[in-house]
């Protein structure tokens, strides 16, 4: 069963179309549903048979008045959770790099066996600088 003189919405158009019996193609809250007559109904349904891709099933954690379950918030937080958990974990590593970084050239300043200038341990400090500047980016 088609519905011919239907008013589709126009190509690129966000305003729904317009059925026989002059009911929108949209989504109505229940109150508004319960108010439309036996053929509105009737006609909204077929409609919505007709483009399933215009009207996804619902959420099954989803009980109808727009509440998300409990079981996608718990997901969520866990995703929320292990993304910090992670972010922490590379600050502790970077900390820790930096630290053994330190450590490293006190100890090629203040031995004095090593054959190094005081230049070359301002360019690789600028250079590590960039490199941070750059991860935290």
């Amino acid at each position: 069963m088609g519905i011919t003189s239907a008013s589709a919405p126009e190509s690129g158009s966000l305003k729904p179309g317009r059925g026989n019996t002059g009911v929108e193609y949209r989504y109505y809250k229940t109150k508004e549903y319960n108010k439309l007559s036996k053929e509105q109904k009737d006609e909204l349904r077929e409609h919505r048979k007709e483009q399933p891709e215009l009207y996804p099933k619902s959420n099954s954690n989803n009980d109808g008045r727009g509440k998300s379950g409990g079981s996608l918030k718990k997901k969520f937080k866990a995703q929320v959770a292990s993304v910090v958990k992670e972010l922490k974990k590379s600050e502790e590593k970077k900390d820790s790099e930096l630290s053994d970084l330190k450590s490293f050239i006190s100890s090629l300043i203040g031995d004095g066996q090593h054959n190094i200038e005081i230049k070359d341990i301002f360019f690789i400090i600028q250079y590590l600088t960039i490199i941070n500047i750059c991860n935290k980016y």
